[in-house]
């Protein structure tokens, strides 16, 4: 009987062992499988289900990682700056000025926009929407958040001559990068039709998605739109921490595109990666007054730093019109595409884009961005969530 019992004791003990293990695995494997599903649903795949190209989400590159060194210098690589002859308004005539201009820069195909009926609502240009229009932005996963530029008033000299630097130049090198929001301040480096190679600036505003100037990827002097665009969010020396993303579609305005205006001077490109889940990315909202508002710029300008670093400024917008800021915030060459922002609840949300080095009205000049208005918000809200 003794023994029989303990026949019993181990067939049973065996049984037991056995189905605990295979029940921890099936547990453990289940666990697997809902947290990669979790991981490729919230990140590494796109809507369509295609993997993305690696990012860090858990901290920036090390310095030490290939991945993170900008391996050529920007010596031959020039500011892109506006033509001459460009002068606000001179889209008037053109009726589907406001219509979108976009470019696959995959397979090379523009489209324009021809639908005039929609057109006709610019007509009602910031009129409807007295109230703010906003667009929440978020801190990335591989950053910390900073508050180095919540500063309530400038302290600087503002007077003298205005010029693209007004009175002093009291640019602040922001390094390094690993804060927010300077991880979603981005380098630009674009390639043109021509061969000319420039360089530019502009701000996530989703986890794929990058605000600029339209002169930055549209360049009527240089054939056109850009062969390819280099995205560097938070690019410090030669250190990239978050690696780099590339343009696959690019939309602007055939106000810009056709009639080279100012007015329409702003432009989305849609990244090839989501790599704002690590960096973060800004707000943006449209504001339907803007005069002596104190506004934020971060960007790389190509005269300090060799356009390697991030250099902070801000400074009233002294007055605007429907489509442009002018303001007093220091500028020069490279900070093209800038985001131009101010603080809402203590989030940052951009209204402009720094475009123009200097305006001349007969009394000295001023700097000046090209506004988000209460249609281009919406646009951008349709473009974003609306991918072809």
């Amino acid at each position: 009987m003794g023994l029989q019992n303990s026949k019993f004791v181990w067939k049973m003990g065996f049984y037991l062992l056995v189905t605990g293990l295979t029940a921890s695995g099936l547990f453990t494997l289940a666990i697997a499988q809902e947290a990669g599903h979790r991981e490729r649903g919230s990140v590494n795949v796109d809507r369509e289900g295609r993997e993305n190209k690696e990012f860090p989400l858990n901290g920036p590159y090390s310095k030490n990682d290939p991945r993170a060194r900008l391996e050529r210098k920007l010596d031959g690589v020039r500011a892109m700056t506006l033509s001459a002859r460009v002068s606000p308004g001179s889209a008037k005539d053109e009726p589907l000025a406001a219509g979108a201009a976009s470019y696959d820069v995959r397979t090379g195909h523009e489209i324009k926009e021809s639908d005039v009926n929609r057109l006709t609502r610019n007509h009602d240009l910031n009129i409807s929407s007295t109230e703010p229009q906003l667009h929440s932005g978020a801190i990335g996963k591989s950053v910390l958040p900073s508050r180095d530029d919540l500063i309530d008033r400038k302290t600087g000299d503002t007077g003298g001559a205005m010029n693209i630097v007004i009175g002093n130049d009291d640019r602040q090198l922001m390094s390094p990068t690993n804060f927010y929001p300077r991880s979603a301040v981005t380098k630009l480096i674009m390639s043109m039709k021509n061969g000319s190679e420039y360089q530019c600036s502009g701000a996530m505003i989703s986890p794929r998605h990058v605000l600029t100037a339209a002169h930055c990827i549209y360049s009527h002097l240089d054939g056109g739109w850009a062969n390819s665009v280099e995205v560097i969010p938070g690019l410090d020396g030669y250190y990239k921490p978050f690696g780099s993303a590339y343009a696959t579609w690019m939309r602007t305005y055939q106000g810009w595109t056709v009639s080279e205006d100012p007015n329409y001077d702003i432009a989305l490109i849609t990244l090839d990666r989501q790599i704002g889940y690590a960096t973060g990315w800004f707000g943006y909202g449209y504001f339907s007054e803007v005069d002596d508002m104190i506004g934020r710029t971060m960007g790389y300008p190509a005269q300090l730093s060799d356009g390697l670093q991030i250099y902070f400024d801000y400074d009233l917008i002294t007055r605007s019109t429907d489509y442009i800021v002018y303001h007093n915030i220091d500028t020069t060459g490279g900070q093209s595409g800038s985001a131009i922002y101010k603080f809402v609840n203590g989030d940052r949300y951009i209204f402009s884009v720094a475009a123009f080095e200097i305006l001349d009205f007969g009394d000295g000049g001023t700097n000046g961005g090209t506004r988000i208005t209460s249609l281009r918000f919406n646009d951008l809200r349709e473009w974003i969530e609306n991918e072809p």
